[in-house]
């Protein structure tokens, strides 16, 4: 994999408490909303590079997105993601 590529990018803005959660997913009619959003805050993130057997822990309700995949072709290369969802 290239070291660069892979990671989570975990901005710092938040949707709106009073959005769905459908509003709240990528994609659909509310992504020039979402767009605007990051944009007013300069697209501020971490981006946390791909590493094997990495935990990343965040609030998920920050917008975040997968980096681009780059790994070698073939299933021996291919990346696992868990995602794990805790509150209300």
């Amino acid at each position: 994999a290239d070291s660069a590529e892979g990671g989570l990018v975990v901005y710092t803005e938040k949707p709106p408490a009073s959005w769905t959660g459908a509003q709240r997913n990528h994609g659909g009619d509310n992504e020039a909303a979402r767009r605007r959003l990051l944009e007013e805050s300069g697209f501020r993130n971490v981006t946390v590079p791909y590493r094997q057997n990495r935990l990343v822990v965040f609030e998920s309700d920050l917008f975040h997105r997968s980096g681009r995949v780059a790994f070698k072709p073939g299933y021996r290369n291919r990346r696992i993601n868990w995602t794990l969802l805790f509150g209300r």
